[in-house]
């Protein structure tokens, strides 16, 4: 007999095959429904969450952190095997890949599996999204070298539905269970791939374990996301600016006013008047004349000393700020303003 009947999720994923009289049971038991004469859909409200019987009609392969490594033809890959404490206090391996520019990353493993059989891939993440909506976050199959014949899966902005999304401390958990037959084919290669934006993989418990969490959608973390960045666009002192020790102008401290900067350090500071200029024309400190003019000079170079300083320890606020957030367009400002200050 032939496992011809096809099983769906709720959500209409495709989770596998089964043969006709296994169909017939689940349905009369009250676990499934049909949607077709060939397809059934598991219903929920059955005692079968944890889905070991559906799961047995294919063989099922669990992402494991320790079979996947670099993929040596990327020469982008940032990230690093790792081992974390989850909120149940278990220990969990996950592999993160992935940062917040342009580092495209891709890590992968091979296996050997039965011809014409049915598989289920399992695996769970968070990441792979960000507040611009550009991330890439994707899995891949393919068999051999047949690259031109992949089967991607776009995981960013949940493009491919997960079968479990569910909120956390730290954001949105997503669970996916890829199905697929090997066909004709042994040698498989399952790969993730990551770019602007840090996703994390680690192996999925049951899904019974992630019940008493919030159901999460992409959709409901992007509006939340809108929502923050909106207020932060009416919020004029959520800006922390650290210019302790610096040395700058009396026109450039009235720019960083009016940017809306309100928590700006200024202890030790020295705010000199726009007039005291060093430099006349095109001379240099070199070109000075009188032992005066070379005083003047020395305080310059402290002053532009001063300027490096600060613009380095903005710098690091800049990086460290949340990428598209206001805070970050307001630091790229203040740094703006010392490279205009530092070429006067």
């Amino acid at each position: 007999m032939e496992k011809n009947i096809t099983v769906t999720d709720t959500h209409g994923n495709l989770i596998g095959t089964t043969y006709p009289k296994r169909a017939k049971g689940l349905v009369k038991n009250g676990r499934a429904e049909y949607i077709g004469d060939c397809e059934i859909r598991l219903n929920t409200q059955a005692p079968i969450i944890n889905d070991t019987e559906v799961k047995n009609m294919s063989k099922v392969i669990d992402f494991n952190a320790r079979e996947f490594k670099f993929d040596e033809s990327c020469t982008s890959n940032v990230g690093s095997r790792m081992i974390v404490t989850d909120s149940d206090g278990d220990n969990v391996e996950m592999f993160e890949i992935g940062d917040w520019g342009w580092s495209w990353t891709q890590i992968k493993c091979s296996k050997q599996l039965e011809k014409n059989t049915d598989y289920l891939f399992r695996f769970a993440m968070t990441g792979g999204i960000n507040d611009t909506e550009d991330a890439v976050s994707q899995f891949i199959i393919y068999h051999g070298n047949e690259w031109e014949d992949r089967l991607v899966y776009p995981l960013d902005k949940s493009r491919f539905k997960p079968v479990l999304s569910k909120k956390t401390e730290n954001g949105m958990l997503r669970i996916y269970e890829i199905s697929f037959n090997s066909g004709d084919f042994e040698d498989y290669v399952f790969m993730f791939v990551a770019q602007k934006a840090v996703a994390a993989f680690f192996t999925a418990k049951p899904l019974e374990k992630y019940v008493s969490l919030e159901d999460y959608s992409y959709d409901q973390w992007q509006s939340e996301r809108m929502e923050q960045q909106n207020a932060a666009n009416d919020c004029n002192d959520m800006v922390n600016c650290d210019l302790a020790g610096a040395v700058i102008s009396e026109k450039m401290l009235e720019k960083l006013l009016n940017s809306g900067i309100k928590n700006l350090d200024l202890a030790g500071a020295v705010i000199h008047s726009d007039d005291e200029d060093c430099y006349d024309s095109n001379d240099t400190c070199d070109e000075q004349a009188s032992d005066k003019d070379d005083i003047t000079c020395e305080i310059e170079e402290t002053v532009s000393d001063a300027i490096k300083s600060a613009y380095e320890n903005v710098k690091a606020q800049y990086e460290a700020a949340p990428k598209g957030s206001m805070e970050k367009s307001i630091l790229k400002q203040v740094m703006e303003g010392f490279l205009k200050e530092s070429r006067r």
